[in-house]
């Protein structure tokens, strides 16, 4: 039994390993840990980088979709690597890594996981202008580009592009990349800007998402449990 355990525990270790030197490797994350947090103006107009969730209480992942259900070897073996910026506007780019594990068609992404991804960094982005950092799902609406393959790094982009009181409006969009070798990746020069990098030019739209969330009235007794950033 330990023999077991311990050979499931070096190979999610290997994929761990793995997808943060792929994400590590790419020229607009080197560009965006270079940045500062904060201007001599002193606002937050830098990128602050975070995982996904490393902000909830731990006892609450069992029972999270994201957190427990969909993290895991072959799954999501990494919570999703966020950059997170909250002035001028709530903007994140957010990295991760998607297993062989999370198909529906053979040999396809479940199109339901591009959905919660949204969900989640969406809510987070939304979050960022709220006064409780809690935002909720009101509707979102999302255009597949192109199907996205198993084992294989993707970008999500989201960025609240209006906000009137409790209600905020988030869009952006998902791409995977082609497979790459972190040795070609880091041999490239560093992004110059937080834009859209020639890699994400040159990777596949798999969806677009635009979304309402709002500020939910009993939101300050969800704090304790999800806590803010």
């Amino acid at each position: 039994m330990s023999v077991e355990v311990n050979s499931a525990e070096d190979s999610i270790s290997k994929q761990q390993t793995h997808a943060e030197e792929l994400i590590s490797s790419l020229p607009l994350v080197r560009y965006l840990r270079s940045c500062p947090s904060t201007t001599e103006s002193g606002f937050d107009t830098g990128y602050k980088e975070f995982r996904l969730h490393s902000n909830k209480r731990p006892d609450t992942f069992s029972r999270h979709l994201v957190a427990g259900s969909l993290f895991g070897e072959q799954k999501l073996p990494i919570y999703p690597r966020l950059f997170m910026q909250k002035d001028p506007k709530p903007r994140i780019v957010a990295l991760f890594y998607i297993g062989s594990h999370l198909c529906g068609h053979p040999g396809y992404v479940h199109g339901g996981l591009p959905f919660v991804l949204f969900d989640d960094i969406f809510a987070l982005c939304a979050g960022m202008g709220f006064n409780s950092g809690v935002a909720m799902t009101a509707n979102m609406n999302i255009n597949f580009r192109k199907p996205c393959l198993p084992e294989s790094l993707c970008i999500i982009r989201a960025e609240v592009v209006k906000q009137q009181g409790r209600k905020a409006w988030v869009e952006g969009s998902i791409r995977s990349f082609d497979q790459f070798s972190t040795g070609d990746m880091s041999a490239l020069a560093m992004a110059k800007d937080a834009g859209l990098s020639t890699e994400e030019l040159n990777a596949a739209l798999v969806a677009e998402a635009t979304s309402v969330f709002v500020e939910p009235k009993f939101a300050d007794s969800m704090i304790s449990l999800l806590g803010t950033h």
